[in-house]
């Protein structure tokens, strides 16, 4: 008989049908607030730089710096309180969020990019390993929020 709060048998050995893990919390609840965050910072590093020094005959400004942080607040706040909590099939739910995360590069200047793949990223952690398609979506998730960050850096007028 086996113990599954502390995977020992009754006779004080570990039952290695039961993986470590078991009982314990796994990576996702420690790492998804810190991968939040980070897509918020980086997702509103790319709307400061989009935003700042703008010339007069450019888009952007602060009131199209105001909705786009908006825009990545409200984005952040479903993905993190919505989503992630009812996620039930983590390599669909990676493969979506990744995909969507690339997708947002036609919209860069929003700054949801970081966000939709420090999200993929989150999911992944939940799971002891993802599908070969999930993982290498998950990777150009993480290439394109590079990409935009990086990108709207480069053209920034600081």
């Amino acid at each position: 008989m086996t113990d599954t709060t502390t995977n020992t048998t009754t006779d004080g050995t570990t039952d290695a049908t039961i993986p470590a893990s078991a009982g314990t919390t796994n990576r996702w609840t420690a790492n998804a607030p810190i991968l939040f965050g980070l897509g918020i910072l980086l997702g509103g590093l790319v709307i400061f730089g989009g935003n700042y020094n703008v010339k007069p005959d450019e888009n952007g400004g602060v009131g199209e710096a105001i909705f786009s942080a908006a825009v990545l607040l409200v984005v952040a706040a479903v993905l993190y309180f919505v989503v992630l909590p009812r996620v039930q099939h983590v390599d669909r739910t990676v493969i979506i969020l990744s995909v969507i995360a690339i997708l947002t590069l036609a919209v860069f200047w929003l700054g949801v990019t970081p966000i939709f793949a420090a999200a993929a990223v989150a999911v992944a952690g939940r799971a002891a390993s993802v599908g070969r398609a999930a993982l290498v979506l998950e990777v150009i998730a993480v290439v394109a929020a590079v990409v935009s960050v990086v990108g709207t850096l480069v053209q920034t007028n600081f």
